[in-house]
């Protein structure tokens, strides 16, 4: 999830200006709206998993998640990529609260050492991989970096199906 974030919020505003042309302002802007839509999601989708569970929420918003990215980078026009990138913002930040209370549940007499570990090791992890990500798009071009981002976010869907059942 962390090598996703920071994955998109590094190369969206480069893809854009890249790859569809657009003004480093416009890509700015992209970016803004991407984290405006991943912080409204993060509002919501700790609601909606206290009505329909943590599990369903996740998976829910990793099945999102692939398909927006992956769409996001076929569109020929940016306002359609922007948007395609804002679901994923959305699908992403639904669960972001949800993977943490998650986590917790897991560690139920250590929340503050599963919070530690959680927000300490994803944040160091997705760090850690963006330059991998860079050194892609320096290699094979700046649409081989999205499309590894994409890669990336079906592998997380696929880990989905199998987190353990919070009892």
């Amino acid at each position: 999830r962390s090598i996703i974030n920071y994955g998109l919020i590094t190369f969206i505003p480069l893809y854009l200006v890249g790859v569809m042309m657009e003004s480093k302002s416009y890509g700015n802007m992209a970016l803004s709206i991407f984290s405006l839509s991943a912080a409204f999601a993060t509002l919501i989708g700790g609601r909606m998993a206290d009505r329909i569970g943590f599990q369903k929420i996740i998976m829910l918003g990793s099945i999102g998640l692939f398909p927006f990215i992956f769409l996001s980078i076929q569109m020929q026009s940016s306002m359609m990529a922007i948007m395609f990138f804002a679901l994923a913002a959305f699908s992403f930040g639904g669960s972001h609260s949800t993977l943490i209370a998650l986590g917790q549940s897991y560690l139920p007499n250590r929340v503050g050492l599963a919070s530690g570990i959680l927000m300490g090791l994803t944040v160091s992890v997705g760090g850690m991989a963006a330059p991998g990500i860079g050194k892609i798009g320096d290699v094979y071009g700046l649409t081989a970096a999205m499309y590894t981002i994409a890669a990336i976010a079906f592998i997380g869907l696929i880990l989905t199906f199998i987190i353990p059942k919070n009892k």
